[in-house]
């Protein structure tokens, strides 16, 4: 019952967003603590079986291999994103292409009866999609 009272406090959605900060400094100051205990704790169980020159390396050699797998699962993450924002403003383009020959007809007849309605207009779509696109 406690918990389920706590559970409910720390993550009720209209949180304050200093209390969501401190939850999320805690919860990374506790994961950095458990890290360098289980290296500290992997250190001294190789150095059980390894000279103690040696776990150190088997350490710090595991340490650089992770990081380097993290480094290339992000670059992975940050290219994936690119190629889905670089795809949806490609599928827009075409969106508004399509619609653009669709209408094509009606468009040239209003712009050549309203040409200074038809270019404000314009501009103004245009300044609204630059924000949007």
């Amino acid at each position: 019952m406690i918990q389920d009272s706590l559970l409910q406090y720390l993550y009720l959605k209209h949180q304050p967003k200093a209390m969501k900060i401190g939850v999320g400094f805690l919860q990374a100051l506790l994961l950095w603590i458990a890290f360098i205990s289980a290296l500290i704790a992997g250190f001294f169980w190789l150095d059980t079986i390894y000279p103690s020159h040696l776990a150190a390396l088997i350490i710090s050699g595991g340490l650089v291999a992770t990081s380097f797998v993290i480094y290339l699962v992000s670059r992975y993450m940050i290219r994936k994103k690119k190629v889905e924002a670089l795809r949806k403003k490609i599928d827009a383009q075409a969106e508004l292409e399509e619609l653009a020959l669709e209408y094509s007809d009606d468009i040239i007849d209003i712009v050549q009866a309203y040409p200074k309605t038809s270019l404000l207009v314009g501009a103004v779509a245009g300044y609204i999609l630059s924000d949007r696109l």
